[in-house]
């Protein structure tokens, strides 16, 4: 059997449900998009920044033995798994001016190939934005040096910071905004569950 469209009767049967239980729809976003920007503003600011790497081919190597683009790339996959190591992380911790650790640098850092590129982004996570810049710059540093002497390809391969991480302005998290605009519309779909619970036991 076909069924049969909504008819004007089932629309004002809704929109008499929706202004009898009003009050729960526009309460319940409220409070939890409130509770949400509340409990943000609550919570350390947390900053980030990058730093990029290029992994290369010294230069000066015999012509007639040149790294290919995609071997090149192929290594920047590697030269990842070497910057995120503990030797990489503590010999960064013992050049900073103050005192820092190597498994808290490496619990957060990030290392990622840009688009399957011969470039690589450090991303460091700190409460404070001096301090997240220091340890990126200083980690793009002891990675550069460590990929580019250890033998990882018959290659001469350098890898070179082109561009050092900033000091952070904004914090990544938390973002009161977005966090409140997602809890306010987990609300609204919670009150409309809520709703329909209350129209189901009141029949």
């Amino acid at each position: 059997m076909d069924q049969q469209p909504p008819s004007v009767g089932d629309f004002a049967h809704f929109a008499k449900i929706i202004r009898r239980w009003l009050w729960v729809i526009i309460l319940v976003p409220l409070l939890m998009g409130g509770t949400a920007v509340a409990f943000s503003f609550l919570q350390t600011p947390k900053y980030a920044t990058t730093a990029t790497l290029l992994v290369g081919q010294e230069q000066g190597q015999q012509v007639g033995s040149p790294a290919k683009i995609d071997e090149l790339q192929l290594l920047a996959q590697s030269a990842v798994g070497i910057i995120t190591t503990t030797s990489v992380a503590d010999e960064a911790a013992g050049r900073l001016g103050f005192p820092a650790d190597g498994d808290a640098i490496l619990a957060n850092l990030e290392a990622e190939q840009v688009e399957s590129s011969q470039l690589i982004e450090l991303t460091y996570t700190d409460a404070s934005p001096a301090r997240a810049q220091q340890i990126t710059n200083t980690v793009g540093a002891v990675a550069s040096e460590r990929i580019s002497t250890l033998p990882i390809s018959a290659h001469d391969i350098t890898a070179t910071v082109v561009e050092k991480a900033t000091l952070p302005t904004t914090p990544e998290e938390p973002d009161p905004l977005r966090n409140g605009v997602l809890a306010a519309a987990l609300g609204t779909m919670l009150a409309f569950g809520l709703v329909f619970l209350m129209e189901m036991r009141g029949k």
